[in-house]
């Protein structure tokens, strides 16, 4: 969740990382914060069993 509208032309990080993986590998891989959140619970051990909606306001504890 932002805090605070970005200036000017400013993004998230989410939809950089988004370009430069289509760009790398043509893959266009996930579509939003919440897709990328999903795809790093399937492949990261810290965050197995974890989805970007059962995370809610208060956030979760993870072993990392």
């Amino acid at each position: 969740m932002k805090a605070i509208e970005p200036p000017g032309d400013a993004r998230p990080e989410w939809e950089f990382l988004h370009e430069l993986v289509f760009n790398v590998t043509g893959q266009d891989g996930y579509l939003s914060i919440e897709g990328l959140f999903n795809q790093m619970a399937k492949e990261m051990p810290a965050l197995a069993g974890l989805e970007w909606a059962k995370i809610g306001d208060t956030g979760v504890q993870v072993q990392i």
